[in-house]
């Protein structure tokens, strides 16, 4: 009798297992008619990933762009306005490392003169970058004294005399995270900064004159924690304050939108002197129905980027609160500095530079187009227009009730000639966690499943911030099973409505949305006739085993050490929630093999021990892409994958893919 693999495990006989499984299951989603019309779609489609925002440094606009439409991944360039041709500094679709590998940007950052930019390349997808540092007139590349090393927080701080930079690193020591920080110098100092005890993925930020820097940290509750003038030790600033504090230096003051008194977040002038002392502030923002994002100070002004409902705005302050503009964006939509669809108090709405901003707006029916805002004379321009602007589809919002009465948005698009008097293949996408909320925008391979005649929904989940931090906090740890709750509550609202049925609903999710995804698999398989995982965490009371697993996601849904939590997380875990002899619905689990956040030990597990208890005949199938990380694919790689996926949903939920009547 042949002993079982241990799939929880990266041995040799799990790895085949892995491959052999990989291999079956993609001939399966390409044997399907479906896959090649979806392919044929997605191949001529405009994807989002074409336009990112310009970042302004002295008289020069830096991007990554993809130089063509075709390219795999993105290029490195610099204008001498905002509209001149660019010049391409790094093209990673031929930039290889110093052994021929291919890398892909991690992140990039131009000093302040924009002299020089600082770059971050990777290397299968794995979390591990190493630095380089380019002169941008010369185009000559130096390699700094830095040691390649894991960084969640895409990027670094450069001093005010652009003479170096500042940047935090995520390091394994002894079993342990840790996240010390750095400075380098170009002349090829590297300093080991001491700074306090057991920081939390820090970033820093520097004030334009210089004299403060600041540590920002969490990874969900996101704090301005301590200061330093000059070389000084450091201070605490805002650690002992509650809730989420995002900011800047003007002055002798930090002027932030905090959140911890008021949910939905106001803006408050803070003293250096007295940060702690709240009857020294001066509140320049009360809070209202308006969800403060994004602050940054241009010139003299405040540029406060909001959301209400989800739908984006940007308002323009003077620095004592008083409103000077509110930016006319193109539409109801969403502003951000990348495209990605969703929001985050991590990363900005949109990037400043000297006495402007630059951003990206979509909508669900209109790609992504890159605009620049001056901040003085108040003036907004449009450098790319969006590629698409339908006029065929539908989009409305829908409020359905939760298990404990709240109300719960979600966005609905389909073609207008859809006959939505009977019910249709509807596929619905969620997140729901980690302060991360998913907006109306442009998602280019969803748009294929509407291209395609199908109803897509984007579900405002419990856990993510769409509407402040009550909404966060009512999805995460003890109250995580509302996340799931309010995915139920959307798809029966759909089905009494008339617009599906169980059998025609196809749920999907990524990386804590893929997590999402495992639960209600589990916990309500009658609910959906296809889902899909994609690089989930599917085992709750194993994941500390990783310690990059569990230093990102132990305090959002709970620590497997601790016996309270380990109570509740045993409620949700999708791996200890299968039952035998239940019929689970079609099920496609998608992992990536260089995953340090949610490795693919998770993946193979669910997948074989789903597969023992599942009565029904429905496919259960396992896909680990090779040289791939937490998602990240290139562009060829990224359409095979989502064809391949959505393939599958249109299969097993009755869509038959044709082509939008326009």
């Amino acid at each position: 009798m042949t002993a079982p693999i241990a799939l929880d495990t990266d041995s040799p006989a799990s790895l085949e297992w892995q491959a052999e499984q990989h291999a079956a299951a993609t001939e399966y989603l390409h044997a399907l008619p479906e896959y090649a019309a979806f392919r044929a779609l997605l191949e001529t489609a405009v994807q989002a990933s074409d336009v990112q925002a310009q970042q302004r440094r002295g008289n020069l606009w830096f991007q990554a762009i993809k130089p063509r439409p075709d390219a795999d991944h993105m290029a490195l360039v610099v204008r001498h306005s905002p509209t001149a041709q660019p010049r391409v500094l790094v093209d990673f679709n031929t930039a290889r490392d110093e052994n021929g590998q291919p890398i892909h940007l991690g992140w990039f950052s131009p000093s302040p003169d924009g002299r020089f930019l600082a770059f971050a390349y990777n290397k299968a997808g794995v979390e591990k970058f190493s630095v380089r540092i380019l002169d941008v007139a010369t185009g000559e590349m130096s390699t700094p004294a830095i040691p390649d090393s894991q960084n969640p927080q895409l990027g670094c701080a450069w001093l005010a005399d652009s003479s170096g930079f500042i940047y935090s690193t995520l390091e394994l020591r002894e079993g342990r995270v840790e996240c010390p920080i750095y400075t380098y110098l170009l002349d090829g100092t590297l300093i080991d900064e001491e700074t306090p005890a057991n920081l939390v993925y820090p970033t820093m930020q520097i004030s334009a004159d210089g004299r403060y820097t600041s540590i920002r940290t969490g990874n969900t509750l996101l704090q301005a924690s301590y200061f330093r003038e000059g070389s000084g030790p450091w201070r605490p600033l805002l650690r002992d304050i509650d809730g989420i504090t995002v900011g800047e230096f003007y002055g002798d003051h930090f002027i932030a939108v905090v959140d911890g008194d008021a949910p939905r977040g106001r803006l408050v002038s803070i003293p250096v002197a007295s940060p702690a002392d709240k009857t020294t502030w001066t509140e320049l923002v009360a809070e209202s129905d308006d969800v403060l994002r994004t602050m940054r100070i241009v010139g003299d002004r405040i540029v406060l980027g909001y959301h209400r409902d989800a739908v984006a705005g940007i308002r323009v302050l003077d620095v004592d609160g008083t409103v000077v503009d509110e930016v006319k964006l193109p539409g109801l939509g969403s502003v951000e500095s990348f495209a990605a669809g969703f929001i985050s108090h991590l990363f900005p709405m949109f990037v400043a530079g000297d006495d402007e901003i630059s951003f990206l707006f979509s909508t669900p029916v209109s790609s992504f187009g890159l605009y620049r805002y001056v901040v003085s004379p108040s003036e907004l321009e449009e450098l790319v227009p969006p590629e698409i602007r339908r006029e065929d589809l539908v989009v409305r919002t829908i409020h359905v009730t939760s298990s404990d009465g709240a109300l719960v948005p979600a966005t609905v698009v389909h073609r207008k000639d859809l006959d939505v008097s009977i019910p249709q293949p509807t596929l619905i996408h969620g997140y729901g966690g980690f302060n991360v909320g998913v907006v109306p925008a442009y998602r280019w391979t969803y748009f294929q499943w509407v291209n395609a005649g199908g109803i897509f929904v984007l579900g405002h989940l419990r856990g993510g911030c769409e509407l402040g931090r009550d909404w966060w906090t009512n999805g995460r740890r003890e109250r995580k099973q509302q996340t799931f709750d309010d995915v139920y509550a959307i798809a029966q609202h759909l089905i009494d409505e008339g617009a599906t049925t169980a059998g025609q609903i196809a749920l999907e999710g990524g990386s804590n949305g893929g997590f999402m995804a495992g639960a209600c698999l589990t916990q309500r398989p009658d609910l959906f006739a296809a889902v899909v995982p994609q690089v989930p965490v599917l085992d709750l009371l194993g994941f500390h085993r990783d310690p990059v697993t569990w230093a990102i996601i132990h305090d959002e849904y709970g620590d497997p050490n601790n016996e309270d939590d380990r109570a509740w997380l045993a409620k949700i875990s999708p791996r200890h929630l299968l039952t035998q002899g239940v019929s689970y619905p079609a099920t496609l689990t998608t992992a990536g093999a260089n995953d340090p956040r949610c490795p693919a030990w998770h993946s193979r597990v669910f997948t074989d021990e789903l597969r023992k208890a599942n009565s029904s005949s429905k496919p259960v199938l396992l896909q680990v892409h090779a040289d791939q990380g937490h998602g990240a694919a290139a562009l060829g790689a990224q359409k095979d994958q989502s064809a391949e996926w959505l393939a599958f949903c249109a299969h097993h939920t009755g869509l038959h893919v044709d082509e939008p009547a326009h």
